[in-house]
């Protein structure tokens, strides 16, 4: 039985490091440091609220994942989604 073993070295500890590269998440106003934030991809919102099972969110839960999505309209929200704005 052969067995591989792969490595990863990060490059930096920065988090946009990996959030950007694998299109988790843009940074918005990179360079107002009174706005700037990161906004999630509606896939990755997906694929989170999928691994839920389920468990749902409460609605202030549910305000902060709306909050924190890039295109929240363009995210396919389960049937007990009730937070849209």
């Amino acid at each position: 039985m052969l067995e591989v073993i792969i490595i990863f070295k990060m490059v930096g500890l920065r988090v946009d490091s990996i959030l950007e590269p694998l299109g988790i998440a843009i940074k918005k106003y990179p360079t107002d440091e009174d706005r700037v934030r990161w906004e999630l991809n509606p896939w990755i919102v997906e694929n989170a609220l999928d691994r839920l099972g389920d468990r749902q969110l409460s609605i202030a839960e549910q305000k902060e994942v709306w909050i924190a999505t890039r295109a929240p309209r363009k995210v396919a929200w389960p049937d007990w989604w009730s937070c849209k704005g």
